[in-house]
């Protein structure tokens, strides 16, 4: 049976050369179908880099080992709320049915609201995170700490699942007002549930394999001690009508637990081919 594949698009400002090859080892795992969104090409294309001050473009290899495609920038390309607007990105998340979208824009710009709007609207589990430690703006104005303070909080109850790369990230979100249990059911709870449930759907089915065992051993009573008195007499008929009632409930049981784990984490799901 083909391991089911996760659909996830990345959604990238532009190629960054430290980033590439992480999208190299989620393209060559077999759980993950990974596409990559790029909204510009600045880097594996000649084009001006606004943190370096100049054009730039890199001469290792930005654009192989994984599928990627390139969203037309709509905005202005400046470093401001529409600079960054990738009208496109709409279509692409909504006609292509990903399970998750995993968004590294900043929210600072109209494509990480329109990527975030079009998750919402398929289904789609969306993640972001931070790697900052503190609240200070680079800028040195001291006004957006205030207002960080405030929307912050707001901005990371949005995601689905938020990462935290670092203990310094950690200690900020706690600064922010978050509580270790909000934490744990927000970042930690949400990356354990799938691993959960897979655990569980396995042990549920064996637990009646278990009790059968149980009850021929020391029991007077239930389908296990049944099998056991129906074999002692040769009723073979009965062993079997035995077997077959513990392979219905068996099958019930993983039925109930794999309904209740597409209800609760339906983002782990291909819902759509």
């Amino acid at each position: 049976m083909p391991k089911r594949r996760f659909r996830v698009l990345a959604v990238g400002t532009h190629p960054v050369q430290y980033q590439v090859p992480i999208f190299r080892r989620m393209a060559a795992r077999e759980d993950l179908d990974l596409q990559v969104a790029y909204c510009t090409l600045r880097g594996a294309e000649a084009a001006h880099d606004p943190e370096f001050g100049a054009t730039v473009k890199w001469d290792v290899p930005l654009l192989d080992g994984y599928s990627w495609v390139h969203v037309p920038n709509g905005g202005s390309g400046a470093e401001t709320f529409f600079g960054l607007c990738n009208w496109g990105l709409w279509s692409v998340i909504r006609d292509r049915h990903f399970d998750a979208v995993l968004c590294y824009a900043s929210y600072t710009r109209a494509t990480f609201w329109i990527a975030y709007f079009a998750a919402k609207f398929s289904r789609a589990a969306f993640l972001f995170g931070t790697d900052t430690v503190t609240l200070s703006p680079l800028d040195g104005r001291m006004w957006k700490k205030r207002i960080k303070r405030v929307a912050w909080p707001v901005l990371f109850g949005l995601a689905d699942q938020v990462i935290v790369p670092s203990s310094g990230t950690r200690d900020l979100m706690r600064s922010l007002g978050a509580r270790q249990d909000e934490i744990l059911l927000k970042v930690g709870i949400p990356r354990a549930m799938p691993f959960l449930f897979a655990s569980l759907k396995i042990a549920i089915s064996l637990a009646f394999v278990g009790t059968v065992i149980s009850e021929t051993v020391a029991s007077n009573d239930g389908i296990g001690f049944l099998m056991m008195s129906a074999s002692s007499s040769f009723n073979v008929p009965l062993v079997f009508a035995g077997v077959f009632v513990i392979a219905v409930m068996a099958v019930a049981a993983y039925g109930v637990c794999s309904l209740v784990e597409q209800r609760m984490i339906h983002w782990a799901f291909r819902t759509h081919q």
